[in-house]
């Protein structure tokens, strides 16, 4: 199968299964996992309905469980594409799936009960606000500018990968295309004043359209400063993918830090620091407090309270 034909399966399933629209970006990322796992299964048509040699690749391969969840769960949407709509008999499969990833969901539940993280997570727990400092230092020191604001801007703005992916334009011309919005992400500049708006982002079938007046004075000035003397002056600021902008993170992270942070792992990193400046006599007035901050946190991911609770706080 090609991409397209991946793509238009996917779609055609949550539609057909659940009724749901997916975003392009899910289903972007979704049709890239499904090309990853086809190419390492022997070249066949149906290859999807060996369970057992995929779920060996999977393990040799030393995916997450959660990682190997979402593959299991992608090999589900494509058997339940045949049962379903071309009527195909999957025999044992759909359910042993089902069953498979029911086991997985367990063991990743147990896991966070437990605090029980992966070597690579527990790497990069130990990093704290203060060491995003001291890259950032690093990163202007080396006149790294663009990583730095990179960097500095997911210091304040939690979001994720698609901060690489932010063009510049007016409040003039961004007022014209607003009612009719395309999928981009913006920055958006009025003489002093600047905004970020996403429309492109993992979970904005969702959220819709988020909309972020910049505030802080040192990343407005940060900003600032940039577009005047280090930007290229092209529609992008950074020029950069979701994906490009992942790798470029893992890349300087490992470099200056010794260990590669995802945009995730900022995240958690930021959520953590503003916890710990939540202080107050009453536990009851303090607990409003950081809970009105994860809510804030929440609107700016585009993400539930409760996942943000679950998987974000350390």
């Amino acid at each position: 199968m090609n991409a397209e034909q991946i793509t238009q399966i996917l779609k055609d399933n949550a539609k057909a299964k659940y009724n749901k629209i997916l975003s392009d970006k899910t289903l972007a990322n979704n049709t890239k996992m499904v090309l990853k796992l086809q190419d390492l299964m022997p070249s066949q048509e149906g290859w999807y309905y060996d369970t057992d040699k995929i779920k060996s690749i999977l393990e040799e391969k030393g995916y997450a469980v959660s990682t190997k969840k979402n593959y299991l769960s992608l090999v589900l949407q494509l058997v339940s594409y045949d049962k379903l709509l071309l009527k195909k008999d999957v025999g044992d499969t759909l359910t042993n799936l089902i069953v498979d990833i029911q086991q997985l969901q367990s063991v990743k539940s147990n896991n966070e009960k437990n605090n029980i993280i992966s070597e690579k997570k527990m790497e990069q727990k130990q990093f704290t606000y203060n060491d995003l400092h001291s890259l950032l230092q690093s990163l202007n020191n080396e006149k790294l500018f663009t990583d730095a604001l990179l960097i500095m801007i997911l210091m304040v703005y939690p979001m994720r990968a698609e901060v690489g992916t932010l063009e510049v334009i007016s409040k003039y011309k961004y007022d014209k295309i607003k009612g009719t919005m395309p999928l981009k992400n913006y920055l958006v500049k009025n003489k002093s004043s600047l905004m970020i708006s996403r429309n492109n982002y993992k979970t904005q079938a969702v959220y819709g359209r988020k909309e972020h007046k910049i505030k802080d004075p040192l990343l407005k000035n940060a900003i600032l400063y940039y577009l005047e003397n280090e930007w290229s002056g092209e529609d992008s600021l950074f020029n950069m993918t979701h994906d490009e902008t992942s790798r470029r993170l893992f890349y300087i992270t490992k470099k200056y830090l010794g260990t590669s942070l995802s945009v995730n792992a900022i995240a958690k990193i930021n959520i953590e620091h503003h916890l710990n400046l939540i202080t107050d006599k009453s536990p009851s007035q303090q607990l409003i407090k950081q809970t009105k901050y994860l809510q804030e946190v929440s609107d700016i991911r585009g993400t539930s309270l409760n996942v943000l609770i679950d998987s974000y706080i350390n």
